[in-house]
Protein backbone atom coordinates (compact mmCIF):
# COMPACT_ATOMS: atom_id res chain seq x y z
CA UNK A 1 0.00 0.00 0.00
CA UNK A 2 1.70 3.03 -1.14
CA UNK A 3 -0.76 6.10 0.53
CA UNK A 4 0.89 9.08 1.82
CA UNK A 5 -2.17 10.58 3.48
CA UNK A 6 -1.67 7.83 7.32
CA UNK A 7 -5.43 8.20 8.05
CA UNK A 8 -6.33 6.74 4.58
CA UNK A 9 -3.07 4.49 4.75
CA UNK A 10 -4.53 2.76 8.56
CA UNK A 11 -8.53 2.65 7.19
CA UNK A 12 -7.51 0.88 4.02
CA UNK A 13 -5.28 -1.35 5.65
CA UNK A 14 -7.38 -2.72 8.13
CA UNK A 15 -10.03 -3.60 5.77
CA UNK A 16 -7.59 -5.70 3.76
CA UNK A 17 -6.15 -7.18 6.87
CA UNK A 18 -9.32 -7.68 8.28
CA UNK A 19 -10.13 -10.02 4.95
CA UNK A 20 -7.01 -11.56 5.46
CA UNK A 21 -4.59 -10.29 2.74
CA UNK A 22 -0.89 -9.09 4.24
CA UNK A 23 -0.42 -5.44 3.51
CA UNK A 24 2.86 -3.62 3.27
CA UNK A 25 2.82 0.15 4.08
CA UNK A 26 4.87 2.83 2.43
CA UNK A 27 4.05 6.43 2.41
CA UNK A 28 6.67 6.94 -1.01
CA UNK A 29 7.99 5.62 -3.54
CA UNK A 30 11.65 4.73 -1.56
CA UNK A 31 10.29 3.74 1.08
CA UNK A 32 7.97 1.27 -1.07
CA UNK A 33 11.25 0.05 -2.68
CA UNK A 34 12.78 -0.04 -0.17
CA UNK A 35 9.78 -2.30 1.57
CA UNK A 36 9.59 -4.58 -1.23
CA UNK A 37 13.11 -5.58 -1.17
CA UNK A 38 13.17 -6.55 1.77
CA UNK A 39 9.78 -8.50 1.96
CA UNK A 40 10.48 -11.64 1.37
CA UNK A 41 7.73 -13.31 -0.76
CA UNK A 42 6.38 -11.93 -3.92
CA UNK A 43 4.38 -8.75 -3.99
CA UNK A 44 1.13 -10.18 -5.92
CA UNK A 45 -0.69 -6.49 -5.97
CA UNK A 46 0.58 -2.88 -5.60
CA UNK A 47 -2.26 -0.54 -4.34
CA UNK A 48 -1.00 3.09 -4.91
CA UNK A 49 -2.15 6.75 -5.11
CA UNK A 50 -1.53 8.25 -7.59
CA UNK A 51 -0.36 11.66 -6.40
CA UNK A 52 1.67 12.07 -3.43
CA UNK A 53 3.41 14.30 -1.20
CA UNK A 54 6.15 15.30 -3.50
CA UNK A 55 6.05 12.89 -6.38
CA UNK A 56 3.67 10.03 -8.41
CA UNK A 57 3.12 6.27 -7.65
CA UNK A 58 4.43 5.82 -11.13
CA UNK A 59 8.55 5.61 -9.97
CA UNK A 60 7.74 2.92 -7.45
CA UNK A 61 5.45 1.33 -9.89
CA UNK A 62 8.75 0.86 -11.89
CA UNK A 63 11.00 -0.20 -9.06
CA UNK A 64 8.55 -3.07 -7.51
CA UNK A 65 7.73 -3.87 -10.78
CA UNK A 66 11.59 -5.22 -11.35
CA UNK A 67 11.23 -6.65 -8.18
CA UNK A 68 7.99 -8.53 -9.09
CA UNK A 69 7.17 -8.33 -12.92
CA UNK A 70 4.10 -10.19 -12.55
CA UNK A 71 2.27 -7.89 -9.64
CA UNK A 72 -0.90 -6.29 -11.20
CA UNK A 73 -1.52 -2.47 -10.09
CA UNK A 74 -4.33 -0.74 -8.49
CA UNK A 75 -3.94 2.47 -9.07
CA UNK A 76 -6.27 5.32 -6.85
CA UNK A 77 -7.15 8.81 -7.04
CA UNK A 78 -9.03 11.41 -5.97
CA UNK A 79 -8.61 12.67 -9.59
CA UNK A 80 -10.56 11.41 -12.67
CA UNK A 81 -8.45 8.61 -14.46
CA UNK A 82 -9.13 10.92 -17.99
CA UNK A 83 -7.26 14.05 -15.71
CA UNK A 84 -4.86 11.88 -14.72
CA UNK A 85 -3.54 11.00 -17.98
CA UNK A 86 -3.95 14.53 -19.44
CA UNK A 87 -1.67 15.94 -16.58
CA UNK A 88 0.49 13.16 -17.79
CA UNK A 89 0.17 12.32 -13.96
CA UNK A 90 -0.12 8.42 -15.16
CA UNK A 91 1.24 7.11 -18.39
CA UNK A 92 -1.48 5.44 -20.79
CA UNK A 93 0.96 2.48 -21.49
CA UNK A 94 1.27 1.58 -18.18
CA UNK A 95 -2.63 0.77 -18.13
CA UNK A 96 -2.70 -1.27 -21.44
CA UNK A 97 -1.10 -4.13 -20.71
CA UNK A 98 -4.07 -5.37 -18.84
CA UNK A 99 -1.75 -5.54 -15.66
CA UNK A 100 -2.90 -1.98 -13.78
CA UNK A 101 -6.16 -0.68 -12.79
CA UNK A 102 -7.95 2.39 -11.90
CA UNK A 103 -10.06 2.90 -8.61
CA UNK A 104 -11.17 6.47 -8.34
CA UNK A 105 -11.77 7.39 -4.70
CA UNK A 106 -14.08 7.82 -2.92
CA UNK A 107 -15.20 4.73 -2.49
CA UNK A 108 -16.88 2.41 0.35
CA UNK A 109 -14.69 -1.06 1.95
CA UNK A 110 -16.83 -3.03 0.16
CA UNK A 111 -15.81 -1.95 -3.15
CA UNK A 112 -12.17 -1.55 -2.58
CA UNK A 113 -12.18 -5.50 -1.54
CA UNK A 114 -14.43 -6.19 -4.45
CA UNK A 115 -11.53 -4.40 -6.54
CA UNK A 116 -8.86 -5.99 -5.10
CA UNK A 117 -10.14 -9.79 -5.27
CA UNK A 118 -11.22 -8.85 -9.10
CA UNK A 119 -7.75 -7.36 -10.44
CA UNK A 120 -5.95 -10.50 -8.41
CA UNK A 121 -8.51 -12.71 -10.01
CA UNK A 122 -7.34 -11.51 -13.44
CA UNK A 123 -10.44 -9.63 -14.24
CA UNK A 124 -9.83 -6.03 -13.92
CA UNK A 125 -11.72 -3.46 -11.82
CA UNK A 126 -16.11 -4.16 -12.48
CA UNK A 127 -17.59 -0.93 -12.22
CA UNK A 128 -15.35 0.95 -10.54
CA UNK A 129 -13.03 2.81 -12.72
CA UNK A 130 -15.41 5.88 -12.84
CA UNK A 131 -17.51 5.74 -9.72
CA UNK A 132 -18.77 9.20 -8.78
CA UNK A 133 -18.67 11.41 -5.59
CA UNK A 134 -22.03 11.64 -5.75
CA UNK A 135 -22.89 7.59 -6.61
CA UNK A 136 -20.85 6.85 -3.56
CA UNK A 137 -22.87 9.69 -1.35
CA UNK A 138 -25.89 7.76 -2.43
CA UNK A 139 -24.71 4.06 -1.70
CA UNK A 140 -24.25 5.24 1.63
CA UNK A 141 -27.65 6.69 2.24
CA UNK A 142 -28.95 3.57 0.51
CA UNK A 143 -27.42 1.25 2.84
CA UNK A 144 -29.08 2.82 6.19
Amino acid sequence: MLEDDRTISRLLCLVLRRRGYTVLEASDSSEAIRTGQLHERAVDLLLCDVVLDNETAVPAVAGLRKLCPDARVLFLSGFGLDDLLRDGLLEPGMMADGSAFFLQKPFLPDLLLRAVESVLAGEGVPDAVYWRSEEVAGSVQDSY
